[in-house]
């Protein structure tokens, strides 16, 4: 869902300037603002009236870390990081894999 909706934004409100880290990602798209947050061990999606849990049962959200990037004058960019666990045991233990992603505004 991000890498679909962040190139929509018209304001990236957080974090909010170059070099900035966070843990939550907060823009604005068409008049409304949306936040991806980590709650617990859950990745949720608000867009100021209901918040929509994106992680599915059996996993668990962790280390949901958001940075901006660009230069001054030019279009924002986010970078994102996560960790997403299984909470199913598999044979060879627990399965766990990091994500990164980078997505920019048009």
């Amino acid at each position: 869902k991000i890498k679909n909706m962040l190139p929509q934004a018209t304001v990236i409100s957080s974090p909010a300037n170059i070099g900035e880290s966070g843990t939550t990602l907060s823009f604005t798209t068409n008049g409304i603002n949306y936040s991806y947050f980590l709650s617990g061990v859950n990745l949720y999606l608000n867009d100021g009236i209901t918040s929509e849990k994106l992680n599915s049962y059996g996993t668990e959200v962790s280390n949901f870390n958001t940075t901006r990037l660009g230069n001054a004058g030019g279009k924002p960019a986010i970078s994102i990081t996560y960790k997403i666990k299984s909470t199913i045991i598999q044979p060879k233990g627990y399965e766990e894999r990091t994500f990164n992603l980078t997505a920019g505004t048009r």
